[in-house]
């Protein structure tokens, strides 16, 4: 079960004093949360129009959460980027001889990135927020007792989904 919390955006929040997504009491870190909501994509001719809407919030988190965050986020994009530098590295320095491998690493860094994307998810899983709409965003988190917290500190509704 679920428990929400609609926020209103630019507001300063209160949090509680522990990590929602470990328990364990947070110190200075936090864990960037993010949804993308996709609202038009038109094809045009020179390329294609893409209407998108972001919503961020900072969340305070263990110090121990943050860190392994971060550092996940970061190897996404390590994984990708390698995977193309390894790829062009190895048809540049001896031709005709490792394209195999080159193809190997250019085709199994989406797939390294994409399983570093789903351990983040699983370590950020406790908290998640919704696109914004109308001013507020839906912030839902799995523990009821930091729900119920979170929404007194702040003198918001908390309702289970």
């Amino acid at each position: 079960m679920k428990y929400c919390v609609n926020i209103p955006l630019g507001e300063p929040l209160a949090f509680p004093q522990i990590c929602p997504f470990s328990g364990d009491p947070f110190s200075s870190g936090t864990v960037r949360l993010k949804q993308t909501k996709t609202l038009m994509v038109l094809p045009l001719p020179g390329g294609i129009y893409n209407s998108y809407s972001t919503t961020t919030l900072r969340v305070p988190a263990s110090g121990r959460i943050a860190k392994l965050a971060l550092g996940l986020e970061i190897m996404i994009w390590i994984s990708l980027l390698g995977g193309i530098g390894i790829c062009v590295l190895l048809l540049t320095q001896s031709p005709g001889t490792h394209e195999r491998t080159a193809l190997l690493s250019l085709l199994a860094s989406p797939f390294l990135a994409l399983g570093f994307r789903f351990w983040r998810f699983m370590i950020l899983r406790p908290v998640r927020i919704k696109p914004a709409q109308d001013g507020y965003t839906e912030m839902q988190f799995q523990s009821e007792s930091y729900a119920r917290q979170f929404s007194e500190l702040n003198r918001l509704q908390m309702f289970a989904d």
